[in-house]
């Protein structure tokens, strides 16, 4: 195929191509080009394809599986006459269409040459569309009978088994030819049809999918019932889901959900756990999110391709759910037409989970399109659908899903009339009081795979329902365990529905402590997790939340369960690997620490030696990159000499240095330079960033969770003396935690511009790693390089926008730097040296740099604070 595509000069799958048939057809069109081209006849003889078909022929009559040289000279010359004195049979093989089997016989005689046909599947296709050629389409059912034509390949399992290549052929073929008609349908015993039925829906992947009809779903549901074989079948119709037919996504969205929650995830958990880490079918979809152009992905099949992602994130299996999640994301980012149609469906589920990740991803990804249509149309329908049913929608996260997609509406001025921001906050009229099991019930579930210990006992009650405790005024703790384990068991009815082996597998192959990968989940650990969000949604209702006498006042209504969110759908899908950072050259520091310098020197005399540290005026000079001006503005990089085989106690040389930088008024810029310059910046006497643990990248600054409080409760001041002018930090920090989100290489923390920076409401989140122009297709001004590239974390910006944008604020920057020269590992009998050093640098209004004189220190508390 991928031949015949590049000869067609195509750099993709032409329209209409659907199945093998077409396929093989437009390959062997080209061949006919080729040889035409080459011995000047013209490709409308069918001088290939008729030789191929006579070979196939003759094979078919033989009842072997190749044909003699001379034998194949003969059809062939029978078949296309005026081809006698051309080398076909030679040409064929040099083109790879046919083998030729060569003697291997000893003696003074050999046997002549035999062929076949080159690939199986032409070969068997050959064969097959012969067959079909010499049998009427009204005798094709006859032909099946004893005496029939095809009786030979199909009468019983034996025959069916050794000749599955053409019968996968005719399985594809007989429904183009005959509409509705299957084959494993017209063979009367019963498990002969089975072996064949297999062999059809195996070869569904091959076919064009007009030719599926109601028989074809027929074939399709009594595979999926076969012991044994229900999860090829399943990856069959996976293969087709996301194109158009009878039999896709839809189809299989709507299968689904025929079965409850629990009987559907014995069967649907354990299969997405084994063709993931198989990499059958459901890995292929999901990481082809991640590899192909989305953009040219049309709009039909990217509606039921998200809608199997979506379902995979039903999944206990976290790499499935959080991978799927982000594969999601990316679709719908790319797509985002569809979201309406996705979104409608899928919260049909009785699966929260699946219901929670939908708004999750539709969330993400709107943010990342910046459709501002498409994000009205499904404001709209979310507060329809809540006004019209809200105990549907009886979950926090997703309540506070709906909310935060409100305000996403509202901050792009797309929010209908009839919409109120705060809709989901409004009590529901749930069950209450809670129906809290008594001691000797929760005794009953103590077989229960791990359920009742994690419930009442383990980290998840220690830890996890810790963001419950601002209602254990209403409820305790011990209440509210108690209550999530009778909701699964009895109300999930996870108890008896086969979910119990699965979980089991998971404990025995994977562990159950805090030891195990934390992808490894178990089914009852997933239901926890919904039966939790249920309780905090129940809680809000009913509950009033004790707050801290120390907590500052609201500055909005905070979300129900802000700590619960855990994935952050606004990152990109594809993240570079976390690692040692350390003696990286990334583009963004521009100077490093050269430790071969001093490396004659003692240790006494090398943390006094200067010349092998990286230059301020280096580090933050403008860096081109990708036809853009950078100007580095936060960092953290650190050089050191360890071997990469030394061993733990051997000592080696580090240098790090923090670059931070800070905003400052233009009326305050001398008076500010003047207080720092010469200081040591050791002890974090300077205004500390914020950081922010629950935010998405994405929604920064303008979203809840950055607003509910004042910012100053998320960053600590400065200790020491306080300082004689205004001074914020040029960043804030998002903490990035892989612990519950698989589809992350590791925790990190990322970068982000200051709130300052966004008053003048013209940046957008980027999608990747940083804030762009807030007009479609903007530059983007601001990164945090690391998260894509490998090296330190960063805030670097436009060098350009920087300086307007500066101007613009009324305000001026002042960089600190503060690092150490130090020996680690070693002896420890008596300390090692070490020298801390400091400089400060100014960012003037014409893009110049002042750098300022760089200051050691012996002594980690001498001329600390500003002077």
């Amino acid at each position: 195929m991928c031949e015949t595509i590049h000869s067609r000069g195509l750099d993709r799958l032409p329209s209409g191509w659907l199945g093998i048939a077409p396929a093989i057809r437009a390959f062997l069109d080209e061949k006919e080009k080729l040889f035409a081209a080459e011995y000047e006849t013209a490709a409308g003889a069918h001088i290939v394809g008729g030789a191929l078909k006579a070979i196939a022929r003759a094979i078919v009559d033989s009842g072997n599986t190749s044909l003699a040289w001379s034998n194949a000279q003969r059809v062939v010359s029978e078949e296309r006459p005026q081809a006698a004195t051309l080398p076909v049979l030679e040409w064929l093989v040099r083109g790879d269409l046919l083998i030729e089997d060569i003697s291997d016989s000893d003696g003074p005689f050999r046997e002549e040459s035999t062929v076949r046909p080159s690939f199986e599947r032409l070969g068997d296709f050959l064969i097959a569309d012969e067959l079909l050629g010499r049998i009427d389409s009204a005798q094709i059912e006859e032909s099946c009978r004893p005496g029939g034509l095809l009786y030979g390949l199909i009468g019983t399992t034996e025959s069916v088994q050794q000749n599955s290549g053409v019968i996968s052929a005719l399985s594809i073929l007989i429904p183009e030819k005959v509409a509705g008609m299957e084959i494993a349908s017209l063979i009367e015993d019963e498990s002969v049809s089975h072996a064949v039925l297999k062999i059809t829906v195996e070869s569904f992947p091959w076919r064009d999918t007009s030719s599926f009809t109601s028989s074809s779903i027929a074939l399709m549901y009594e595979a999926l019932r076969m012991e044994g074989f229900s999860w090829d079948a399943m990856d069959a119709v996976l293969s087709i889901s996301w194109q158009p037919s009878p039999i896709d996504a839809i189809w299989i969205d709507n299968m689904l959900k025929q079965s409850h929650l629990a009987n559907r995830d014995a069967f649907w958990c354990k299969f997405l756990h084994d063709r993931y880490e198989a990499v059958g079918p459901v890995r292929r979809l999901i990481d082809a999110a991640f590899e192909l152009p989305l953009g040219q992905v049309e709009a039909d099949i990217a509606d039921r391709w998200a809608t199997m992602l979506l379902w995979f994130t039903a999944a206990a299996n976290r790499r499935v759910k959080d991978c799927s999640t982000r594969a999601a994301v990316a679709l719908l980012a790319a797509r985002p037409e569809v979201i309406p149609k996705v979104l409608s469906r899928l919260l049909e589920s009785d699966d929260d989970e699946i219901r929670e990740r939908t708004l999750l991803s539709s969330y993400g990804a709107l943010i990342n399109a910046q459709d501002r249509e498409v994000v009205r149309a499904i404001t709209s329908d979310l507060q329809i659908m809540f006004r019209r049913n809200p105990l549907k929608f009886d979950n926090a996260l997703v309540r506070d899903h709906i909310r935060c997609i409100t305000e996403l509406a509202h901050e792009l001025d797309a929010l209908p009339e009839e919409c109120e921001l705060e809709l989901t906050m409004r009590p529901i009229e749930s069950t209450w009081p809670l129906h809290i099991p008594s001691d000797e019930d929760v005794k009953k579930w103590n077989d229960l795979p791990k359920l009742s210990l994690s419930c009442l006992d383990d980290d998840f009650y220690v830890y996890s329902m810790c963001c419950l405790r601002s209602w254990e005024n209403g409820v305790s703790k011990r209440d509210m365990g108690k209550w999530i384990l009778r909701r699964i068991a009895d109300d999930f009815a996870y108890e008896g529905s086969g979910c119990e082996n699965y979980d089991k597998y998971m404990l025995d192959n994977f562990g159950g402590g805090r030891g195990k990968n934390t992808w490894a989940e178990r089914v009852g650990k997933k239901y926890q997790w919904i039966a939790l969000y249920q309780l905090a949604s129940h809680l809000h209702d009913h509950v009033e939340r004790k707050r801290d006498s120390l907590d500052p006042e609201l500055q909005r209504t905070p979300l129900i369960l802000l700590e619960a969110r855990k994935f952050d759908p606004t990152l990109p899908s594809r993240m570079r690997m976390r690692g040692v950072e350390r003696d990286v050259d990334a583009w963004w520091i521009g100077s490093s620490a050269d430790l071969r310098v001093g490396e004659d020197l003692s240790d006494d005399e090398w943390v006094d030696y200067q010349e092998d540290l990286p230059s301020l005026e280096d580090m933050l000079a403008v860096q081109q990159r990708d036809d853009q001006r950078w100007r580095l503005l936060v960092s953290s990089p650190s050089w050191e000499n360890r071997d990469e085989d030394a061993g733990s106690s051997d000592p080696y040389r580090q240098v790090w240095a923090h670059i931070e930088s800070y905003l400052i008024s233009k009326d305050e810029v001398g008076l500010a330079y003047n207080a720092l310059h010469r200081r040591n910046f050791f002890g974090e006497w300077m205004p500390q960033r914020a950081t922010w643990y629950y935010g998405f990248a994405g929604e920064y600054p303008w979203a809840t969770p950055f607003n509910t409080e004042p910012e100053e409760r998320h960053r600590r001041d400065g200790f020491g003396d306080k300082l004689s002018f205004s001074c914020n930090p040029s960043w804030s920090d998002l903490a990035v935690e892989w612990e519950y989100d698989a589809s992350l290489p590791g925790s990190f923390y990322m970068s982000m511009p200051a709130r300052n920076f966004f008053a003048l409401r013209d940046l957008w989140w980027n999608g990747r790693d940083g804030y762009r122009l807030r007009l479609m297709c903007g530059r983007t001004v601001f990164r945090d390089p690391s998260v894509t590239e490998v090296g330190p974390n960063a805030l670097i910006a436009d060098a350009d926008d920087l300086i307007e944008r500066l101007d613009k604020l009324g305000l001026c920057l002042i960089w600190t730097l503060l690092g150490e020269k130090l020996i680690l590992g070693g002896s420890h009998e008596k300390p090692t040296p070490r020298r801390t050093f400091s400089q400060i640098a100014q960012l003037n209004d014409s893009g110049s740099v002042k750098i300022g004189e760089r200051v050691f220190f012996d002594d980690y508390d001498k001329d600390t604070g500003p002077s």
